[in-house]
């Protein structure tokens, strides 16, 4: 959308990084968990961090502050996701899902250029696109499940973009081209 209104390449690169510099900002400013660090043995700060929030809100503190912590003694690693069969499996079947639906995803926004018309205007249009399913998606979740909901969403796009290639060749243009 920037891209729209700061035609310059090099002033756009700015504007978009200067966006980005606001949030460190905020990155000095905003304090661990409570919870974490209790749960990384770090109570004395934590104890103290309590206290300050206590008397932002203007309240006060039981003498004793139980706090719990899901402190675990052993830590997991790369190796675990694939010493079972059955989790090398689910591994396995999760990364190929991650990369198809990237490298999907990014085939079609970076191909938006390639349209008839404004390239911004056909951009805007493809990421405005996505927001419903968005929120199509959280209730299906919500609802419905994680398995279910994925399932369904791949088979959807799955169709969608296979019922591109039943359209005559110039169809695609024609539909999105706002001359004719």
């Amino acid at each position: 959308m920037a891209a729209y209104f700061v035609r310059d390449y090099s002033m756009l690169h700015w504007v978009l990084t200067s966006a980005c510099g606001i949030y460190l900002l905020y990155f000095c400013t905003i304090p661990e968990s409570v919870r974490w660090l209790y749960a990384t043995d770090r109570k004395e700060k934590g104890k103290k961090l309590l206290m300050k929030i206590a008397k932002e809100n203007k309240k006060t503190l039981p003498k004793e502050v139980a706090i719990k912590s899901n402190k675990v003694d052993q830590k997991g690693s790369l190796i675990d996701l694939i010493r079972t069969p059955n989790m090398r499996k689910k591994t396995i079947i999760i990364c190929l899902n991650w990369f198809t639906t990237s490298l999907v995803y990014y085939g079609l926004t970076l191909n938006t250029s390639d349209l008839a018309g404004s390239p911004y205007l056909n951009y805007t249009l493809s990421i405005a696109a996505e927001i419903p399913p968005i929120f199509i998606c959280f209730f299906m979740y919500k609802y419905i499940g994680r398995r279910i909901t994925q399932i369904s969403a791949l088979l959807l796009a799955g169709i969608a973009l296979l019922s591109i290639l039943a359209l005559p060749k110039g169809c695609i243009s024609l539909i999105l081209d706002p001359k004719l």
